[in-house]
């Protein structure tokens, strides 16, 4: 039996819960020290010391396994989410096919299950660019040795099929799949300049449903500039209108809803006496959407 736990952090999603139950209590005149009940099932933040970048979690048996950035993407395993978690392996061999980006450490892994293959998507890029590319790897197990690297499944700034909207204007990293209970497939994607898209996906989920129509759906962007652009920005390397600090988006179905979750403001090398104004300091944000 294979559970999928896929989470845009480690602890993103408990703090998600805390910070939708606080609102939700305190509008129904709960005390906050009642709401310890209704988080307690998360495990508390940072106990296993396991430091990690954008990572995916995948239950198959008895197993847990972390997916997460590190040199040709790191695989951990554990017997529980509070670990202990041991480093056995990465996805890749060797870099990326993807002749672009960081292709020896690709960024934002995201690794589902369907009918006993293992997908794990990646993304290759250079910080502050969007001459970016979402690939996939495949496999029959989920550790490490028996990965199969396909490249490109969409890219943006250069290269073949980047000269097709969205991806004349948006940036392809951070990827997330989805499976819909009707069993079709959906890549989010996207990170700052113009925010989270998403498109559908190939009965092989390892390319689009089309290569020329992508039929893309803009689910969230921010609107505002959150600073000033650099002078160098070319809007391949930078935004000319400034930073639109939204990103890392990740959809979960729940009871007939779905939850599109993504960060938004600046997370990175912030001075504690110099830090974001309120509504840009960085945080996790959810939304619902009824299918229906």
């Amino acid at each position: 039996m294979l559970a999928l736990l896929g989470l845009v952090g480690f602890f993103s999603v408990g703090l998600g819960v805390s910070i939708n139950a606080r609102d939700q209590n305190f509008e129904n005149g709960q005390k906050l020290e009642d709401l310890g009940q209704a988080v307690s099932q998360f495990p508390p933040s940072r106990q296993t010391q396991q430091h990690t970048h954008d990572p995916t979690i995948l239950r198959v048996d008895d197993e847990y396994y972390l997916y997460n950035v590190g040199e040709h993407i790191f695989i951990h395993t554990a017997p529980s989410m509070a670990g202990p978690w041991e480093h056995i392996g990465s996805v890749l061999d060797g870099n990326s096919v993807i002749p672009k980006g960081d292709r020896a450490a690709p960024w934002a892994p995201t690794v589902i299950a369907v009918d006993g293959t293992y997908y794990c998507y990646y993304s290759v890029s250079k910080a502050g660019c969007r001459d970016s590319a979402v690939g996939v790897a495949t496999s029959d197990s989920p550790g490490p040795g028996n990965w199969y690297d396909h490249g490109i499944v969409i890219q943006t700034g250069t290269g073949n099929g980047s000269d097709i909207a969205p991806y004349t204007m948006t940036n392809a990293i951070d990827p997330a799949t989805l499976i819909t209970p009707d069993g079709d497939a959906y890549l989010t994607f996207g990170s700052y300049w113009n925010g989270i898209f998403q498109i559908p996906l190939g009965p092989d989920l390892i390319s689009p449903a089309s290569t020329t129509e992508p039929d893309a759906r803009q689910l969230a962007w921010e609107p505002k500039s959150l600073g000033m652009p650099s002078r160098l920005a070319n809007n391949l390397c930078g935004d000319p209108t400034g930073p639109h600090a939204i990103e890392g988006a990740f959809i979960s179905y729940n009871d007939g809803w779905y939850y599109l979750w993504y960060s938004h403001g600046f997370c990175c090398n912030l001075k504690k006496d110099n830090l974001p104004p309120a509504g840009q300091e960085y945080v996790l944000v959810t939304f619902p959407r009824d299918p229906n």
